[in-house]
């Protein structure tokens, strides 16, 4: 089976980009400072300054209005194209490669004139730039592609990283499911609530003759508030659907002592022994259960999420002792 990860683009994010453009920038500047010195440009303390500021006004500001340019470019192109996920498959990872040099380039192109005028109007020479927009070094090819390395060398650092890292907590995820699901058996639930040695606790409901009659909690699929807030809880359960004017909290408080039922939201509770399965949306991390017997798939709550991990591990592993 092909691997798909979702790409989140987390070192292209403002803080992250800006973070590793001065690092790069900087350690440049050191650079060129260290070979003006050796080279006796610069001599005075005058001469220092004058290097910097230079660098600040001809370099640092305008580069880097092109450098955030070029980093949202490429966030809003994976919107624009819908690139958010890529299968993990040596055809793929080239295509998208491809892509992103496209999208690195066709940005540059466009945010290099940008930057030119930045330059020019931190100078005060912006009649010498509108003079000069057709002539050197504006179209010069190599002066273009004197600056579209490091670009898109960045850029590429920056996308293959996210990704990398995207793989990473991908495959973490896959282990920690994989761990998830092998602490809690997937039995079926209708053998299951025979083989229950836990006690068996027995709630009065309406039939539909308008008698009373008593229904084993061990039947009971899930329960849940009705959505007309009449005070009125719905069962779901292996002979249909019944109804009791009750609420979640009272009804919580007589079956919580048996452990196989837990709230799973402000809603529902479910009886552990009918789920079937488990899905983690990978964007908002949410866990979503799938009920055997049930239609309904309800999320379980964020703020839940933990408790109900190890209030589900414990029963199970409670129920395999007993055996």
């Amino acid at each position: 089976m092909t691997k798909e990860i979702i790409l989140t683009l987390r070192y292209l994010s403002f803080k992250k980009s800006i973070y590793v453009f001065f690092v790069a920038v900087f350690l440049g500047e050191i650079i060129s400072i260290i070979e003006a010195y050796w080279s006796g440009k610069i001599v005075t303390i005058k001469d220092l300054l004058f290097q910097i500021s230079g660098f600040v006004i001809m370099m640092l500001i305008p580069e880097i209005v092109s450098f955030l340019g070029i980093i949202y470019s490429i966030r809003w192109s994976h919107k624009i194209f819908k690139l958010n996920k890529l299968k993990i498959t040596a055809n793929s990872v080239a295509v998208y490669e491809f892509k992103l040099i496209l999208i690195i380039v066709s940005s540059y192109f466009l945010y290099f004139p940008f930057t030119y005028f930045v330059r020019f109007l931190f100078t005060g020479r912006i009649k010498i730039f509108i003079s000069t927009f057709f002539d050197f070094p504006f179209f010069s090819f190599n002066f273009f592609l004197l600056y579209l390395f490091p670009i898109l060398f960045v850029g590429l650092i920056l996308s293959n990283a996210s990704l990398f890292f995207d793989l990473l907590e991908n495959n973490k995820k896959e282990l920690a499911d994989e761990e998830f699901n092998k602490s809690n058996l997937e039995l079926d639930s209708k053998k299951t609530l025979k083989e229950n040695q836990l006690p068996v606790k027995v709630l009065k409901i309406r039939d539909e003759w308008g008698g009373f009659k008593d229904l084993p909690t061990n039947d009971i699929i899930y329960f849940q508030y009705s959505e007309d807030k009449s005070r009125q809880v719905l069962f779901y359960h292996l002979n249909g659907t019944s109804t009791m004017r009750m609420s979640l909290a009272e009804i919580e408080n007589e079956i919580i002592s048996l452990g196989n039922f837990f709230r799973i939201n402000r809603r529902i509770i479910v009886n552990f022994n009918f789920i079937e399965e488990y899905l983690i949306d990978a964007d908002t991390k949410k866990m979503t259960l799938k009920l055997n017997g049930a239609s309904l798939e309800p999320d379980v709550s964020r703020y839940r999420l933990t408790e109900f991990k190890k209030n589900h591990y414990e029963y199970n592993l409670s129920k395999q002792m007993s055996v």
